[in-house]
């Protein structure tokens, strides 16, 4: 048997050596660690401590034992206490559906984009009737390390194929580096660290995480030390919920790209991304349908005139209540529940005059009520003109603000960007909106498992407030404002926000009553409007043309590769990895809408074809769900295909 202090010498050389190698931002901080306390900046909290043939950790301050003097039965218990089952520490990465049998012809015979079952029913119905009480495990999280001596006995029982490891307490884990084997570990499953990291930090190497062999994430397992926060538990169901292909689906995102087909063809201004209106002295005052533009309406309606005003379209008919004049109408939603904000308006000749910049995928009915020569398209998402600009963002308060950035308007107040419920009432939205509802302001749901998308709510940074409530939909919105607007907002530009809802990392927080208004005589939406006449298009040049007949090309060669593509069902994973590379490859990603529309899908649903071909034992049922996969992936290329070719058509 080793000596202990050869084998405590071993392990943290090792595990040294392989962290400076494999992890250097962990080394990075690990060395910072031990520079401060060989410079004394730092006083060490715990002491590693060796007695009766087990180790332990002494809190120092408290004289308490990390483990009670019980480690090893700690790690017997542990590893003792997990399992691959199907009711207990598991987070699923998909949404939750029953697909009866009798509903899985009627969608499999669809061949359109108004359900996502139409391309998912009959693989999810296969799954459902193949479920098992337990499964394989292919990514594992633990919550906390300590001294790490339950990793490698629950690594070696599960046997997943990557794990997460998290530690909040620096010192604590440099410990865990004299007692266990980290590239012992490594051999196993391939590690990912959360160390000593910030809130910012973790949901980005969570969401690295997920991205990972995605199809390993239809259940992923975890084992959490009763001593760690639930903070990062937490916060990883958020990331997981809050994955892009659940927000919007891939049905949804093929509605998007396909819809702008039709506006090219009628001749619709679209926006250019030459475009700066940084010219525009007045200031933008940016509404959105956030409780606070009700509880500021009144100083809204007597400053109106000291602003540009963009409204969002949800927000209409309040302003045309509260007789206020709106400038810029902005609109982003592609689906047709949102005709309801432009048909709950009395008079839509009250917003004739405004300037409409709308996304390229909004409804018809949206596009066509309003008369052209105000009206500018912008796209989303899809490249069909080369210069255009092109904005994409969760919702449309974000869009407008990432819109407004993007024109480089100088000085951008918003109000209504709440992104948060209404400190007294809990409401998400002003009361003339069509999804308003309340939520209870006292229950902190991430401590529920169970956490609803739209209809839980938890606490986050405030704007004017420490803290407000949040909803894991808005959350996705604030993330994605908080992670990229900084990165395009220009220096000349200001950003104040005069909302009570959530901080953004974008705007300056600011009071209304602190706001210090300038008189102008500019007559500022005759030269934005004039300013965007200039910089927009409205139909497709000779090399649009030529992009468009390359898009087709690309979508019917990746139909035709995977058609042709062998099904090895013993090397499901190589099979679904070669399906992945032929469809979604990074450079496609970046250029072409299909891999896009792909990659949502792929997100959606190769995980089911994963978990299935791994639990079935008959190589016919795994042929048939290869088939059923492979018609789906061909239904929806058709689709995109046949809408292309009209596009190209009617270009000619």
């Amino acid at each position: 048997m080793p000596n202990i202090n050869d084998l405590v010498v071993h392990n943290f050389t090792q595990n040294i050596e392989y962290i400076q190698k494999n992890h250097t931002i962990l080394f990075d901080k690990l060395s910072a660690l031990d520079n401060a306390v060989n410079n004394k900046h730092y006083q060490e909290k715990y002491e590693l401590v060796y007695e009766n043939n087990t180790f332990d950790v002494l809190e120092k301050d408290t004289q308490k034992y990390l483990y009670n003097k019980q480690l090893d039965q700690h790690t017997q218990l542990s590893t003792k206490g997990v399992d691959n089952k199907l009711d207990n520490n598991l987070f699923e990465g998909f949404i939750r559906t029953d697909i009866l049998t009798h509903e899985v012809n009627k969608y499999k015979e669809k061949k359109d984009l108004s359900s996502q079952f139409n391309f998912t029913a009959e693989i999810i119905s296969f799954t459902q009737k193949n479920l098992k009480k337990t499964t394989i495990i292919g990514k594992y999280i633990f919550f906390g390390v300590g001294l790490g001596m339950h990793i490698m006995p629950i690594v070696k029982k599960l046997q997943p194929s990557y794990i997460l490891i998290v530690e909040d307490d620096l010192e604590l884990f440099r410990l865990s580096l004299f007692c266990i084997n980290y590239p012992e570990i490594a051999q196993k499953a391939d590690i990912t660290f959360s160390v000593f990291e910030t809130k910012e930090e973790f949901e980005e190497t969570a969401q690295n995480f997920l991205e990972r062999k995605y199809y390993l994430n239809h259940y992923i397992k975890y084992f959490q030390l009763l001593s760690h926060s639930n903070e990062k538990n937490n916060l990883f169901y958020l990331t997981l919920t809050n994955q892009p292909h659940l927000r919007f689906l891939f049905h949804d995102t093929a509605k998007t790209y396909i819809k702008p087909i039709k506006q090219f063809s009628k001749n619709y201004k679209i926006l250019q991304n030459s475009i700066n209106i940084s010219s525009i002295t007045k200031p933008f005052l940016l509404l959105c349908s956030g409780p606070s533009l009700q509880k500021h309406i009144k100083w809204v309606e007597n400053n109106q005139d000291s602003f540009t005003i963009v409204a969002v379209s949800s927000a209409l008919s309040y302003l045309e209540k509260m007789k206020i004049r709106v400038d810029v109408i902005t609109h982003l939603d592609p689906f047709d529940a949102s005709i309801n904000s432009f048909k709950n308006i009395e008079k839509l000749n009250y917003f004739q005059d405004a300037i409409k910049l709308f996304a390229i995928s909004s409804p018809e009915y949206i596009i066509d009520i309003f008369a052209k020569s105000n009206l500018f398209l912008i796209e989303v998402g899809t490249s069909y003109q080369k210069n255009s600009l092109k904005i994409s963002s969760p919702c449309v308060g974000s869009w407008s603000l990432l819109l407004l950035l993007a024109l480089k308007a100088k000085n951008i107040y918003l109000l209504g960007l709440d992104l948060a419920l209404d400190p007294q009432t809990g409401k998400d939205h002003i009361d003339q909106h069509q999804d308003q509802k309340s939520l209870n302001l006292q229950n902190n749901d991430l401590e529920n498992s169970l956490l609803r998308y739209k209809e839980s709510s938890f606490e986050i940074n405030g704007n004017l407030q420490i803290n407000v409530h949040t909803t894991p939909h808005f959350y996705g919105s604030i993330e994605i404002i908080n992670k990229y607007f900084p990165t395009i907002k220009q220096n000349f530009q200001q950003v104040y926000n005069l909302s009570d809802g959530a901080y953004l990392k974008v705007a300056i927080p600011t009071k209304i009553k602190d706001i210090q208004f300038q008189s102008s005589s500019e007559k500022t939406k005759d030269i934005l409007q004039n300013l965007l006449k200039q910089h927009a298009k409205a139909s497709l040049r000779t090399k649009d043309k030529k992009s468009l007949k390359d898009k087709i090309k690309h979508a019917q060669n990746i139909k035709n590769k995977i058609q042709t593509l062998p099904f090895t069902q013993d090397t499901i994973e190589t099979y679904i990895e070669q399906i992945i590379e032929i469809a979604t490859s990074k450079e496609d990603l970046y250029q072409y809408e299909f891999s896009r529309i792909l990659d949502d899908y792929l997100k959606y649903i190769s995980h089911y074809i994963f978990y299935s071909v791994q639990h079935l034992e008959r190589q016919e049922d795994k042929l048939l769900l290869d088939n059923i996969f492979r018609y789906n992936i061909e239904k929806l290329a058709n689709i995109y295909i046949d809408a292309l070719n009209i596009m190209s058509q009617e270009g000619k």
